[in-house]
């Protein structure tokens, strides 16, 4: 295996691939997660005097203009989290990339070329946005397959740069204010977008990449090409389709408990942190009044929204590593999570003081909370399920997500019109809930820790070991296969010195795993690139 990736094949596809993936990471910057920069573009809204017309005596701000805009940043925020969802059930990369990168231009186009009056407009435009971020994002998750054990850091590189790409509106608006108006930069916008369609359509593989594939150019396409065992390389030309049998490991593993209660926590946790995005603007015209009322001294809200709009769009970037060092250490099956939910605790508690630094603790970990959010949704479905089911699982989880968006605008414009504009009661409830799932990450961390086997092999595994059975050699280390059709792979297996296991359980493709701890690894020999069907145990020397 180590031969095979050090073929001088490998390594010109490696170089395509990461052109690639610099490229595919600009146009990420563009467009996949621009609608949670809103605040900024709200303020370019705002000044353009958008739904001016809702509030009476020529008011700048009231409720009913509040609410209209947290619609419009709704309906964005859960057409974004659609998009993933078509896009994980496309088999075409390249086509989902090109309609994502086209509707992002023509929401661009709607966004500048309409006039501030118009009020239907808005929230059409920036649905598109979020849609085709969601289309244009998706596909870009199977290119970590070609950096072998690098496709992790390939993978949190695309959640980042989702995550910074909020500063595209933040950047509009330093544009705006330097003398610009909004139709000249979001046609400037749409132009650019237009030109990565036409690259990609001509650059972007027309099949998911595979782990086995490497990146060639043919002219100025880049082809896959299959690598065997003996680093012979064959152009792959069958196509990718939906087939019956993977629709049905995907309604099996969408239906496990572990899938369930891992997306209950994802959806509550995804709702903190998208709620702080969409409730901004009128959370920190509340917490302006309450200081003037308290000390005499208000906010400088156009400061506050651009530190927030640049730590929630850069700081996550800080918190790679540390992610990546608690996966490592402590598997993905619950350290992730507590540290989740103790930075979603820390948001809502900073917000709640009555001080002004503590804001700023709070765009700290509203950065890293986000960051660590879909850093543990993608790792976890990635780890946990096999590859033909993760783009759908994904996609269900970002459906699931979108219903559950949907929840923000009522809930706000109650806040301002029944609580009269008084964040706290809300606050103090999601406070409650947030020190909930804390405790219960807190205990699930612990058991794992204590009682290594607890979160083992479960009923449903591909393999489950069987310490009486044994191989033509005589060694008892051989796993018993059960039956192939269950799904639910035990992939991930605490040890007791604190490492983890991660088994391969696609029985019918032809991926491998590994782990550079000492473990022991299951192989699926199904006549891949591994050779005939056989399931083996293959203990790794200490290093």
């Amino acid at each position: 295996m180590v031969a095979w990736f050090t073929t001088p094949n490998c390594l010109r596809g490696r170089r395509v691939a990461v052109g690639l993936l610099l490229f595919s990471l600009f146009q990420c910057f563009l467009t996949t997660g621009v609608v949670f920069g809103w605040p900024s573009l709200l303020l370019i809204l705002k000044n353009d005097g958008v739904y001016e017309s809702r509030c009476e005596a020529n008011l700048p701000n009231c409720s009913d203009r509040e609410v209209a805009f947290n619609l419009v940043y709704s309906l964005g925020a859960m057409m974004n989290v659609l998009g993933l969802t078509v896009a994980g059930w496309i088999p075409n990369p390249k086509i989902s990339m090109v309609i994502g990168l086209l509707l992002t231009a023509v929401g661009s186009l709607m966004l500048g070329l309409t006039p501030g009056s118009n009020e239907w407009v808005w929230p059409i435009a920036f649905s598109l946005h979020g849609w085709a971020g969601g289309m244009a994002q998706m596909p870009c998750y199977s290119l970590g397959n070609a950096f072998g054990t690098g496709k992790g850091f390939v993978i949190a590189c695309y959640v980042s740069v989702y995550c910074a790409s909020a500063l595209m509106y933040q950047i509009m608006l330093l544009i705006y204010r330097a003398g610009l108006s909004r139709e000249q930069i979001l046609i400037c916008h749409a132009s650019l977008t237009i030109l990565c369609a036409v690259v990609s359509s001509w650059s972007w593989p027309s099949r998911p990449v595979k782990v086995g594939d490497i990146l060639r150019m043919q002219g100025w396409r880049v082809e896959l090409v299959t690598v065997d065992i003996d680093g012979d390389t064959s152009l792959e030309t069958r196509s990718v389709g939906t087939k019956k049998g993977n629709l049905r490991k995907v309604m099996q593993a969408a239906l496990s408990f572990r899938y369930i209660s891992f997306l209950t926590f994802y959806l509550i946790e995804l709702w903190f942190a998208r709620g702080l995005v969409g409730y901004f603007a009128p959370m920190i015209d509340w917490k302006n009044t309450r200081l003037i009322e308290r000390t005499g001294h208000g906010l400088d809200i156009d400061k506050h929204v651009s530190v927030f709009a640049l730590m929630n769009a850069l700081i996550g970037s800080t918190a790679i590593p540390f992610f990546g060092w608690i996966v490592a250490r402590y598997g993905h099956r619950t350290a992730p999570f507590v540290m989740t939910a103790l930075l979603g605790v820390v948001v809502i508690g900073a917000f709640l003081l009555p001080e002004e630094w503590p804001l700023y603790v709070m765009y700290v970990a509203s950065g890293w909370h986000r960051q660590f959010v879909l850093s543990t949704y993608y790792n976890f479905v990635a780890s946990e399920f096999t590859v033909e089911v993760f783009g759908r699982l994904a996609g269900l989880g970002t459906l699931a997500s979108a219903g559950s968006g949907l929840t923000q605008w009522p809930v706000l414009e109650y806040t301002l019109n029944g609580l009269e504009g008084n964040f706290a009661p809300l606050f103090v409830v999601l406070l409650i809930i947030g020190v909930v799932l804390l405790i219960l990450a807190i205990l699930g961390f612990l058991q794992e820790q204590c009682c290594p086997s607890c979160l083992g092999c479960q009923k449903g595994s591909a393999y489950e070991h069987d310490p009486k059975a044994s191989d033509a050699s005589g060694s008892t280390d051989t796993p018993k296969q059960i039956d192939s059709d269950q799904t639910l792979a035990c992939q991930h297996r605490p040890t007791a010195d604190g490492n983890t296991t991660l088994d391969d359980s696609d029985l019918e493709g032809n991926n491998r795993r590994e782990d550079d701890d000492n473990i022991d690894r299951i192989s699926p020999r199904n006549g891949g690139l591994l050779g005939p069907a056989v399931a083996t145990w293959e203990p790794q020397a200490a290093m």
